[in-house]
């Protein structure tokens, strides 16, 4: 994440190995969420905190593409199932 009020970068590491995140997006909180291409599994990062979550998703994935859904609360995530043609939405159950 980059701060342009201070010039300088923040980085997270993500908790499961070979993820390879692709996508990010923030949610109407304090969360920014990214999917993996390799691990079936999508993240959330509270970025205040540094807590990072991840929820194993139901079947095979290749998340390329994640978007959040604002105008609901708790916001949801959406992302692209690229190995059968399919959304998957995410709804977490603590915020």
């Amino acid at each position: 994440m980059f701060d342009p009020k201070t010039g300088k970068f923040q980085e997270w590491k993500v908790p499961t190995p070979y993820a390879t995140p692709y996508d990010a997006v923030f949610d109407n909180s304090t969360y920014a969420w990214t999917g993996g291409m390799a691990n079936d599994h999508v993240t959330r990062l509270n970025v205040k905190t540094g807590e990072m979550i991840d929820y194993l998703l139901p079947s095979e994935t290749n998340i390329r593409r994640v978007d959040v859904d604002k105008s609901v609360a708790p916001s949801q995530l959406w992302v692209g199932n690229n190995h059968k043609a399919t959304l998957v939405r995410v709804e977490p159950l603590e915020q």
